[in-house]
């Protein structure tokens, strides 16, 4: 979608977790905070992921926030294709594709789903920054 030369990209998650083989390690708030500062010393930078309210602050800190609004069919369809992807290993990923981590996606997505109304209420004091596109 958006691409800039010498531009820096980030995922949420791994802003947040220490990548380790055997399992992820949480950073606290500190940590993350840290991490975060190193990110802003350059120029370019994205950072992709979803709301949680510990990355609160973020919002704060960013110029642009990209909001894509995904039917939920499309994403349920996505998660299984990826899930199934990850576990012929056609795509890599942070976490073991267990059954287990599948329900969790659609647990996730169904909560997404129920809690659209409050995140557009956490965005109404950024929306000079919110880019809002509407996938159908």
């Amino acid at each position: 979608m958006l691409y800039r030369k010498n531009c820096y990209y980030y995922e949420l998650d791994n802003l947040v977790h220490i990548r380790r083989q055997t399992n992820n390690l949480r950073r606290n708030d500190i940590e993350i905070k840290e991490v975060f500062k190193r990110i802003k010393h350059h120029k370019n930078w994205i950072v992709e992921g979803v709301y949680r309210k510990d990355y609160h602050f973020l919002l704060n800190e960013v110029d642009c926030i990209v909001m894509l609004e995904v039917p939920s069919e499309i994403r349920n369809e996505r998660i299984l294709t990826r899930w199934v992807k990850q576990n012929y290993g056609f795509e890599s990923c942070h976490y073991p594709p267990t059954v287990e981590m599948l329900k969790c996606m659609y647990q996730w997505t169904e909560g997404y789903d129920n809690d659209y109304s409050i995140l557009l209420e956490i965005l109404a004091p950024y929306l000079n920054k919110v880019i809002h596109y509407k996938i159908t």
